[in-house]
């Protein structure tokens, strides 16, 4: 999920929309195609390129819904690899958001520093 893709794929579509998505990010479509969950999605995205545009040009882009059958078609999980395809800078909320979701807040949130514990449980050498 974090590290991406190790090469380029060499037997993929062209490029659908060279003036806006890099050639790295499509590499990343590419990519994420050869999981079973997204066979097919390649395609998708080369015919919806303008639905997917919506998606990348917008801000909040880890809140915009998937086109088509996609949005119901993933789960939460695989929705981060794809917003990692297109929008990494959007992950690290997506993650929040996820682990939220999926474990509870207290798994996010800083435990509350109390310093008259700290105090108490350090000593003249700590």
């Amino acid at each position: 999920l974090l590290a991406g893709p190790t090469g380029e794929v060499k037997d993929g579509l062209p490029n659908p929309a060279e003036s806006w998505l890099a050639p790295k990010n499509w590499n990343e479509v590419l990519t994420v195609s050869h999981l079973p969950a997204f066979k097919g999605f390649d395609q998708f995205f080369a015919s919806n390129v303008s639905a997917f545009q919506k998606i990348y040009d917008d801000a909040e882009a880890d809140t915009v819904p998937l086109p088509d059958e996609w949005e119901n078609k993933i789960s939460p999980f695989q929705r981060m690899c794809f917003l990692r395809t297109l929008r990494p800078d959007r992950l690290t909320t997506s993650v929040y958001d996820f682990v939220t979701k999926e474990m509870g807040m207290k798994f996010v949130e800083p435990p509350v520093f109390d310093i008259g514990i700290s105090y108490e449980d350090s000593t003249k050498m700590s």
